[in-house]
C-alpha cells in the first residue's frame, strides 16, 4: 500500500513540474515586467488564502466522516480530480501569444547554460541547497525533541501561512520600486536569521516559535516572489520554456539533496558540543547567510537603476518624515513655522 501512495505522489508532482516551464512562460509574456512584482504578490496571496481555506475544510471533512474511513479520502480525491479539469478547460480558453521561434532542441542543449542564466542558477542551487539542508527537520524538531502538541504544531504551522500570505503583496510592491535583487537579499538574509532562531529555541524558550513563524512567513514570500520575477528576466524569450526546465532540473536536485545530507549530519556530525538537528540549523543558517552575500554581486535585472540598501533606507526615512507631516494634529487658524 505505501508503495501505492508513494508512486501515486510520484505521478501526480511530475505532472505539475511538467505544467511548470508553460505556465511560467506565459506569465511572462503576459503581465509586464514593470507590474509583475505586484502581480505576483497577489496572485500568491489568493492561491495561499485558498489552499488554506482548503486545507481547513478537507481536514474537517475527514474528521467528520471518520479518520479511519478511506471513503472521505476517496470523495477528496475526485473533486480535487474535477477541478483539476475545470482548471484545465480554464487554461485552454486563454489566448496564447504567438511565438516565431521553430527551433529545434537537441540532448545537448539541454545542457547549455549562458550568463546572465547560468551565474542566477548557480547561486539558486547553493541556497536551496542550504535551505533543504535544514528546513525538512524543523518540525520533526518541534514534535520530537520539543515535544509539543499537535495542536500546538498547527497553530504554529498556521502561523507561518498567514504570515506568507500577508506579506506577499508589500513584498511584490517592494519588488517593483526596489528591484529583485534587493528583495532576494532581504529574503534569504531573513531565512538565515530564522533559522538561527531555530537553534536557539528550546523547552524553555518556546515562545521564540511565533516570531520566528511570522518572520520565516514575511522571509520565505519575499525570496519566493524575487526568484519568480529573477527567472524570467535572466531567461531569452525564445528559449524561455527550455531554460526554465533546466532551472527547474537543478533547483529540485539542490532540494533532493539537501534534506539527505542533512539527516546524515543531524545523525553522525556535530560541533563542539552542538549536535543532532539544532547543528544542522546552525550549518544551514551560515550557509544561507553566504547565499545571501553571492546574491550581493548579481545584477539587478528589471530595473535599469541599481538601489543599495542605504537608498531603501533613506527613502523608508523619507516616506516616514511625510506621513508624520500629514498626521500632524493642525487647528484652525495654527500656522507652522
Amino acid at each position: 500500500m505505501k508503495c501505492v501512495v508513494v508512486l501515486f505522489y510520484f505521478k501526480a508532482y511530475f505532472f505539475v513540474t511538467l505544467r511548470e516551464p508553460s505556465v511560467v512562460s506565459l506569465v511572462a509574456d503576459i503581465v509586464p515586467p514593470e507590474a509583475r512584482g505586484r502581480y505576483l504578490g497577489r496572485v500568491n496571496k489568493a492561491t495561499g488564502i485558498v489552499a488554506m481555506i482548503t486545507m481547513l475544510v478537507a481536514g474537517f471533512f475527514i474528521s467528520a466522516i471518520g479518520d479511519a474511513s478511506q471513503t472521505a479520502y476517496a470523495i477528496l480525491f475526485m473533486l480535487a480530480a474535477a477541478f483539476g479539469y475545470i482548471t484545465m478547460w480554464s487554461f485552454s480558453t486563454m489566448t496564447e501569444p504567438r511565438r516565431t521561434t521553430n527551433h529545434h532542441y537537441t540532448l545537448k542543449d539541454v545542457f547549455k547554460f549562458k550568463q546572465p542564466f547560468s551565474g542566477f542558477c548557480a547561486r539558486a542551487m547553493f541556497f536551496r541547497f542550504s535551505a533543504y539542508l535544514a528546513s525538512p527537520f524543523a518540525s520533526a524538531y518541534m514534535l520530537r525533541d520539543l515535544h509539543l502538541e499537535t495542536r500546538f504544531f498547527g497553530i504554529a504551522t498556521a502561523t507561518y501561512v498567514l504570515s506568507q500570505i500577508l506579506f506577499y503583496r508589500p513584498m511584490g510592491k517592494l519588488a517593483d520600486r526596489f528591484g529583485d535583487r534587493v528583495l532576494i537579499v532581504i529574503g534569504v538574509l531573513g531565512t538565515a536569521f530564522t533559522m538561527f532562531l531555530w537553534f536557539n529555541i528550546r523547552a524553555d524558550t518556546l515562545w521564540l516559535i511565533w516570531p520566528t513563524q511570522i518572520m520565516s512567513g514575511a522571509a520565505w514570500a519575499a525570496t519566493e516572489l524575487a526568484f519568480y520575477n529573477v527567472v524570467l528576466d535572466v531567461t531569452d524569450k525564445k528559449t524561455r520554456p527550455l531554460q526554465i526546465a533546466q532551472y527547474s532540473m537543478l533547483v529540485a536536485s539542490a532540494q533532493a539533496v539537501g534534506p539527505i545530507v542533512g539527516g546524515i549530519l543531524a545523525d553522525s556530525a556535530g560541533l563542539w558540543l552542538i549536535t543532532g538537528i539544532p547543528f544542522v540549523f546552525l550549518l544551514s543558517s551560515g550557509m544561507r547567510l553566504i547565499s545571501g552575500v553571492l546574491f550581493l554581486s548579481m545584477h539587478e535585472p528589471r530595473l535599469k537603476h541599481q538601489y543599495s540598501f542605504r537608498d531603501i533606507v533613506r527613502v523608508a526615512r523619507l516616506q516616514r518624515m511625510q506621513h508624520r507631516v500629514q498626521v500632524l494634529p493642525y487647528k484652525q487658524g495654527q500656522k507652522y513655522k
